[in-house]
């Protein structure tokens, strides 16, 4: 083929190349088998491998036969089951509710009072108190804005310059728009004066709240922690 001057790249000319024989390119299948052989052995480990798949093979097929049978049998069972018997044991569990709220409820009533904070503080001789008597009072629920509510702490007398009964009364723990201690003082012909304190529960914030009010004898080393509390609703 005469060169093309406007070309920069001639073509090339196949005329040159002979095609090749079929017989001299064997193709892969056939290199293969030249190199490898046919001739397999059981060195070779592919009979175990056979071996071994079959035998699996063969025991999930048992497996799963097995559990086609237990299948069988709950579907037999629950066909045969009565749902009215399952109402009936139901509603057996359900009535015994009411017993054993009832339960419940006795068992925190004989539960003692909660104590907010440990009582430390002195007696007026010096020293830690001895153990507590505990009380409690629950105003149950109020309405916001009710008319205050009030709970009689004890009377203290002061005679000749000395005092007895209570003392010492404070409000440990609680909101001071709720709980509030209180007292009163009568003057006797004779002199004396005394002082009578109450705790008064003003229902101002919503919700429940809780107080610890504690007070001791003044001829005594004995407190006293009283638990109150109070449910305030709209």
């Amino acid at each position: 083929m005469p060169d093309d001057p406007n070309l920069f790249i001639q073509p090339l000319d196949l005329s040159q190349f002979a095609a090749s024989d079929s017989n001299t390119n064997p193709g892969f299948t056939q290199l293969v088998t030249d190199t490898l052989g046919s001739g397999g052995s059981s060195a070779d480990g592919f009979d175990q491998l056979v071996a071994d798949t079959a035998a699996g093979l063969d025991v999930l097929d048992q497996v799963l036969g097995e559990q086609d049978a237990a299948l069988d049998e709950l579907l037999a069972l629950a066909g045969a089951t009565d749902p009215g018997q399952l109402d009936n044991s139901l509603a057996g569990y359900a009535s015994t509710f009411d017993a054993g709220n009832a339960l419940v409820s006795a068992g925190n009533a004989l539960t003692p009072p909660e104590l907010l904070v440990l009582p430390l503080a002195p007696t007026p001789y010096g020293g830690i108190p001895g153990p507590a008597s505990q009380i409690t009072q629950d105003f149950g629920t109020m309405h916001l804005g009710d008319d205050p509510v009030s709970f009689l702490i004890g009377v203290a007398t002061v005679s000749d310059n000395q005092y007895l009964g209570v003392s010492n009364v404070m409000v440990a723990n609680g909101n001071r728009y709720v709980f509030q201690v209180l007292s009163d003082e009568q003057d006797t012909r004779q002199g004396d004066q005394i002082f009578t304190y109450r705790l008064w529960v003003t229902p101002a914030v919503l919700g429940e709240s809780t107080a610890q009010v504690e007070w001791n004898h003044f001829s005594s080393a004995d407190l006293t922690i009283l638990t109150v509390k109070v449910n305030v609703i709209p």
